[in-house]
């Protein structure tokens, strides 16, 4: 019976087989840093399938881009959101997750449209993703919300669909993962109602695509390549791709010549670089940003004793590097 069995896994190794995956979750918590880049090279996508190869070793990209979830107490529109324990967003306009490890929900979003404020509170949540995810496994679901910008109520509705449609091996320019990919449509409506009218002033929808690629590398902490494409060409509008700071953003401080000094420090920061900084930002461990800047003098005088991060962006390279304020 041994030599049986032995027999079996000998024929199975040489056609180049493997067992699919489950993906149990994905480890992403507030205060993490994760680092990511865009390509927008064209390939032809895979059908849907098993047991395939993806080389996506040849990405590359000089922009390196960066994701912080941040504790939502530290933001604005927190009090409105109290299910909320993670918020993920940019300079005008943020997200209140419900995260675990078995599920992303979006429970609405905040920020600024054309100088106005607003908020909307998702009367149905958005839930982006659940875990685990298998082979075939597919779901559909559906939010909604409103918001008073200005003059206008605007209601928002969306679906999303996802089916994981195929399983096996991605390359990347960090390494070599067992992958599940996600297919994922979403359709939007947003309508624009005047205040005092009944029927929709403007009405916009929107339907886009993308491929997700799951691993169970807990190091990853998000898809580990996203794939957004055009269905009908069957061809990418753009690649991002997770990578790691110890093989590029270390890398190109090297290159770079970076340097901040003194750290410690009480009261300032210099910043040094040999290309021109175009921001710089300053993070606490709970990804909250508490200082903005393009000059290379920052006062942090006021900041309590603390380790923050600096988040340098040059035309090629964004950087993060630790400080301690005694």
């Amino acid at each position: 019976m041994k030599n049986i069995i032995s027999f079996f896994a000998i024929v199975l190794s040489s056609l180049g087989l493997q067992a699919q995956i489950q993906v149990e979750h994905i480890d992403l918590n507030v205060g993490d840093v994760i680092y990511f880049q865009m390509d927008t090279s064209l390939f032809e996508l895979q059908s849907p399938g098993e047991n395939l190869t993806w080389d996506m070793s040849n990405l590359s990209s000089p922009i390196i881009d960066s994701l912080i979830p941040i504790d939502p107490a530290n933001t604005a529109n927190a009090s409105d959101f109290p299910e909320s324990n993670m918020a993920i967003g940019n300079d005008s306009i943020t997200a209140y997750m419900s995260a675990t490890e078995n599920e992303f929900v979006n429970l609405g979003v905040s920020g600024s449209m054309m100088g106005y404020d607003f908020l909307i509170k998702f009367q149905e949540a958005d839930t982006m993703i659940k875990f685990p995810i298998s082979y075939g496994d597919s779901r559909v679901s559906y939010t909604r919300g409103e918001a008073d910008i200005a003059v206008a109520n605007v209601h928002h509705y969306g679906r999303r669909s996802l089916e994981c449609d195929a399983w096996g091996t991605m390359t990347t320019p960090i390494g070599t993962y067992d992958v599940l990919r996600v297919r994922e449509e979403i359709i939007t409506l947003d309508s624009v109602f005047l205040l005092g009218f009944f029927n929709p002033n403007f009405s916009r929808m929107d339907t886009s695509y993308k491929y997700s690629f799951y691993t169970n590398d807990i190091s990853i902490k998000k898809a580990l390549v996203e794939i957004t494409f055009d269905p009908e060409s069957n061809m990418p509008l753009y690649t991002n791709w997770v990578t790691f700071p110890t093989q590029s953003i270390v890398e190109n401080n090297a290159e770079n010549s970076l340097n901040i000094y003194p750290n410690p420090t009480s009261d300032y920061i210099n910043i040094l670089s040999q290309e021109e900084i175009q921001s710089i930002k300053i993070y606490n461990t709970e990804g909250q940003v508490l200082i903005e800047s393009n000059q290379t003098l920052v006062d942090v005088s006021y900041l309590p004793p603390a380790v923050y991060f600096v988040n340098i962006r040059t035309k090629n390279n964004i950087t993060t590097e630790k400080i301690i304020v005694k």
